[in-house]
């Protein structure tokens, strides 16, 4: 018999030869993209601060491409980070690929990179304004998904004033990995978020990998009262950075990662819960 393996005659079978014409082996895996959603208790939260430190870190730390993406609504979203960031200068003589309008569009987006500092940017534009871009949710679900990345860090910036929105941060919640959940410690914004933070805590009790942040932690704060209102039990605190280091990172146009009042605490939170593995 020769290696081929002659196949025995046998009835209601055909008598036939088969030739493996090469060793057949399982294709390399295709790791997913870690995708990182970064939310607030409510508005102002420093959400965008420590999105953009945590993608800073990730790009330094990690082997693998690593993409910031904006989650929010373009006409309702001002400031812009687009700006505050000096994108224009950062990509002057460069093109900037527009990601939400891409998407309103129909158009691809996968391979698409604006890459600064290690980073690609997924961000809202000027443009996107003027054209008044607004995504469904399932146009934002399908620009999560579908963005080329190993590591995907969402600035999830949602207006969550009624239930239709608040079931819409939700959804979009839940198509991330691992969820960073910032708190500002300000009564009167501890307050506004209540019901979120219940959301969130009923998806941590689903399963839900929930990382929960004080921001903004100083000596001002009553940590029982504001412990005793959250009843979380295991957090990291960042603390409450000068304002006015914010101002000369956006004067300089860098990032607020260069400040080592954040990215130091965010690193080492970020080894502790092994975020980026």
């Amino acid at each position: 018999m020769t290696i081929y393996g002659k196949i025995k005659e046998r009835e209601g079978h055909m008598n036939r030869l088969f030739l493996r014409e090469r060793d057949e082996q399982h294709p390399p895996l295709v790791a997913e993209k870690i995708k990182i959603g970064v939310a607030g208790m409510c508005q102002g939260a420093g959400v965008t601060v420590i999105g953009t430190t945590l993608a800073k870190i990730a790009s330094k730390n990690i082997q693998g491409r690593v993409k910031f993406l904006e989650i929010a609504e373009p006409l309702r979203h001002k400031p812009m980070l687009f700006d505050s960031l000096g994108m224009d200068k950062r990509f002057a003589g460069r093109d900037f690929f527009e990601f939400y309008s891409a998407v309103s569009e129909g158009r691809p987006i996968r391979g698409k990179v604006n890459i600064d500092e290690g980073i690609s940017w997924a961000l809202i534009t000027n443009s996107d304004l003027k054209k008044c871009v607004s995504l469904t949710r399932e146009e934002k679900i399908h620009l999560i998904n579908n963005t080329s990345c190993d590591i995907l860090v969402c600035d999830i910036n949602c207006n969550t004033s009624d239930s239709n929105n608040a079931d819409q941060w939700e959804a979009l919640v839940n198509e991330m990995d691992l969820i960073i959940f910032v708190i500002d410690p300000m009564p009167s914004r501890l307050l506004a978020g209540f019901s979120l933070l219940n959301r969130a805590k009923a998806l941590e009790e689903k399963g839900k990998k929930i990382v929960w942040v004080i921001n903004k932690f100083n000596d001002g704060i009553n940590k029982k009262e504001c412990l005793e209102y959250l009843r979380i039990k295991i957090f990291g605190t960042i603390p409450l950075v000068q304002q006015e280091k914010f101002y000369t990172s956006e004067y300089n146009c860098r990032l607020p990662y260069h400040l080592k009042e954040l990215h130091l605490p965010l690193a080492e939170l970020a080894k502790k819960h092994e975020i980026f593995t």
